[in-house]
């Protein structure tokens, strides 16, 4: 479980893989949590199958829908860059206002394990 502070002075818990256990957020399958009780993301199980793993512009994006926000619902994007030092590893929490909570993740687990090159020539892959 990953604690993270906003510019609003509250606070968000992330847990990636699965719900979280202890919250102040009511319900099953909660993955992030705001510390006013206001659900920004489920996890991807039970009755809120709402995270999606996205491959865009080079980068892993999950996007979790989380309980309403007026007509529409609360939405969390969680962006994993790579930071090739460790200790320079660092999760940020950014509320891009309304009903919107972007999360940047950087840590070395999301660079790529070795460079790849892809090429087609005279139709054939190699």
């Amino acid at each position: 479980i990953i604690p993270l502070s906003l510019s609003s002075g509250l606070s968000v818990s992330v847990q990636l893989c699965g719900a979280l256990t202890s919250s102040r957020c009511d319900g099953d399958g909660v993955s992030v949590c705001r510390s006013d009780g206001t659900i920004l993301g489920y996890a991807n199980s039970g009755e809120h199958s709402s995270s999606k793993l996205r491959f865009i512009d080079r980068q892993l994006v999950i996007a979790m829908e989380g309980q309403e926000c007026g007509n529409e619902k609360y939405q969390t994007i969680i962006a994993f860059t790579c930071e090739t030092d460790p200790d320079k590893k660092s999760v940020t929490a950014v509320e891009m206002g309304g009903c919107l909570t972007y999360i940047i993740w950087s840590d070395p687990l999301a660079c790529p394990m070795y460079p790849m090159e892809c090429a087609v020539t005279n139709g054939t892959h190699r």
